[in-house]
């Protein structure tokens, strides 16, 4: 495999190779149709433009940031969705979507600490030692993808997709809840994430 790397053009997203950059663009068209772990980037980045959009999402992301960042120090917000069906839902339907999913179970926020001990990606932690927290905050999307809709290798890296978003006013005074202060554990299981570094 290591021999293979140096010889071959593997997918941005998974372990499919090709003999070229030229090949492995000229069979993109078909192979991101295919490619479990690029639908589920496509996905979070659809998510990630629809919290943009979505005032009731960003206040309750907003109150999670200026909570943690209060108690906890810098960090980042996660909203962890539990599968591919759901986010298509929120992509539609934007918070009633996940409005009955428990709070502490959708949305997290972790410190740069815990972001370092997980080994998240560095530019993920670059961004969160960064931002203006007094204006805004810094996403991060998680999908958890059915294992049997994808392929039995791993992606190539683990990656967040994050955002910088704008503090919602009304959230600016509410304070840490137990429940996510506790929530510094990152969960591995069947979770995809990718990069998008973005502005808001």
């Amino acid at each position: 495999m290591a021999e293979a790397r140096m010889q071959y053009i593997s997918c941005k997203h998974c372990y499919t190779y090709y003999c070229s950059r030229q090949c492995r663009e000229y069979d993109w068209s078909k192979h991101r149709e295919v490619c479990s772990f690029s639908r589920i980037n496509t996905l979070c980045k659809k998510v990630i433009m629809k919290v943009r959009k979505d005032s009731e999402t960003q206040f309750y992301m907003s109150k999670i940031a200026r909570d943690g960042y209060s108690a906890l120090g810098r960090g980042s917000v996660n909203l962890r969705i539990n599968s591919t069906h759901t986010a298509q839902n929120y992509i539609m339907d934007g918070w009633s979507a996940i409005a009955n999913f428990q709070l502490n179970k959708l949305l997290h926020y972790y410190t740069i600490a815990a972001l370092i001990a997980e080994r998240k990606e560095p530019s993920l932690i670059t961004l969160c030692r960064q931002y203006d927290p007094t204006d805004k905050f810094i996403l991060s999307v998680s999908i958890i993808a059915d294992i049997e809709q994808c392929p039995q290798t791993p992606p190539p890296e683990a990656v967040v997709i994050r955002s910088t978003l704008p503090q919602s006013q009304n959230a600016r005074q509410s304070s840490l809840c137990p429940q996510q202060s506790a929530e510094q554990n990152f969960i591995q299981s069947d979770v995809f994430r990718s990069a998008v570094p973005t502005e808001v």
